[in-house]
């Protein structure tokens, strides 16, 4: 397991104590929208703006607000250029972005 799934923590200057942290994994309800609106295992920009507009409705979304949605996820390195996949949709969900 790499590194970034470890939590650890010294104590008294001598012992280290290191757990493994359990993965949050999206629940069903997050896998099936996931599913109506990504090609492929992946949310593309226009199905994107698409799930902002019929699923929260966000009437006044753009395709540019899509856009930037992506751009700032990119920092996470957490999706392919061409869209989101499951994972990254999910902390998109539950993320600050998404208001």
């Amino acid at each position: 397991m790499s590194s970034k799934h470890k939590q650890a923590y010294s104590f008294c200057f001598c012992f280290r104590r290191m757990f493994k942290l359990k993965m949050a994994e999206p629940p069903e309800e997050i896998v099936n929208l996931f599913n109506r609106y990504s090609d492929n295992g992946l949310v593309t920009v226009e199905k994107l703006h698409k799930f902002l507009v019929e699923f929260q409705e966000e009437e006044k979304a753009t395709f540019d607000d899509a856009q930037a949605i992506f751009n700032n996820l990119k920092h996470l390195h957490v999706f392919p250029r061409r869209g989101l996949h499951l994972d990254a949709f999910f902390r998109y969900l539950f993320g600050d972005l998404n208001p």
